[in-house]
């Protein structure tokens, strides 16, 4: 059996002491623990290894996984998150909820991504070493783009994804893998996807399950740069990212501008939220997906340090996880 930690992180520069984390869904006035996160304080906070997250191309998800634990102890064996995202919410014609994604086929169910994602985790446990404290936060995660979502079943989606979570959640505890892995769900939310109604439907679906999930989205347009877009607020985005008592924030930080939306965000929240200043779980780079399709994303090209000391520099805030958005498949 594999040695079992339990790491707890404070937030003393954002006024938030996070508690133990719990199972089942917490109060919205009550602190949240971000899941095996490394204390660090502003005053000694370092980059963290960096971790890839993954626009899913594949259904062989072991040998991805498998990488990502090997890559976990060469780096000192750390606490990590790891985005899967899995394209757009929705049904097939036989009424089967899942996602729609070109990279691995058009649609795959719940049923199928909870098996591939089983398998990656599966490589991760195999391949660290006896022994080994590397914990990986996996989050299968869809969007808030396409028609499915974008309907009367946005919260039926949200309550189908949150329960793929919790089925994966009892085969991590089943194995008894519960030392090194553990199951939340993720989602792309960005305004420019759909209504924000939409959105936060989805995320009401989902919460009722018990489940968490990391909201690794964008917030266009935001203060300080105008009114976010397509009827947003930032009401909205804080919502999705952190005052649902479920949620927890990993947004997009390709460039400063980025950064500063999010750090108004939270400004705005630590005002008028129901929990407070945002507190960051990680700040989500996509340099190397932008090197894997030969794209030099200008003005959108932050490396993962530069993505994480966004966050730093603008919020005082050290996100104990870095982690990049790639199309390797493995």
């Amino acid at each position: 059996m594999k040695a079992f930690r339990t790491l707890l992180l404070t937030a003393a520069a954002a006024g938030i002491v996070l508690a133990a984390a719990s199972g089942g869904a917490q109060a919205a006035s009550q602190p949240k623990t971000v899941p095996h996160a490394g204390a660090a304080s502003p005053a000694t906070a370092a980059f963290p290894p960096v971790t890839y997250s993954r626009y899913v191309t594949t259904t062989n998800m072991y040998t991805m996984g498998c990488n990502q634990g090997k890559a976990s102890d060469a780096q000192g064996q750390h606490s990590q998150l790891a985005l899967l995202n899995f394209g757009d919410p929705g049904w097939n014609n036989a009424g089967t909820f899942g996602a729609w994604d070109s990279y691995i086929g058009g649609f795959n169910s719940n049923a199928a991504i909870q098996a591939n994602v089983e398998n990656y985790m599966q490589g991760f446990w195999d391949c660290t070493v006896a022994g080994s404290k590397s914990f990986m936060n996996v989050a299968p995660g869809v969007t808030n783009n396409g028609s499915g979502i974008n309907s009367s079943n946005d919260t039926a989606l949200g309550t189908a994804w949150g329960n793929m979570v919790k089925n994966l959640s009892a085969w991590i505890t089943a194995k008894g893998y519960t030392a090194q892995l553990g199951a939340l769900g993720s989602t792309d939310f960005e305004p420019g996807y759909g209504a924000p109604s939409h959105a936060l439907n989805w995320a009401n679906g989902f919460q009722s399950t018990g489940s968490y999930y990391y909201d690794f989205g964008s917030a266009d347009g935001c203060p300080p740069y105008g009114g976010c877009d397509n009827g947003w607020t930032q009401a909205d985005e804080y919502q999705l990212a952190w005052g649902n008592p479920n949620a927890f924030a990993a947004p997009q930080i390709y460039n400063a501008a980025m950064a500063q939306e999010w750090a108004s965000i939270s400004a705005w929240g630590k005002a008028h939220g129901s929990a407070g200043a945002i507190f960051f779980s990680a700040a989500l780079s996509q340099y190397q997906a932008c090197a894997d399709h030969s794209d030099p994303c200008s003005g959108t090209d932050f490396t993962p340090q530069q993505s994480w000391q966004a966050i730093y520099s603008d919020t005082g805030q050290a996100p104990p996880f870095a982690t990049e958005m790639s199309y390797q498949s493995n």
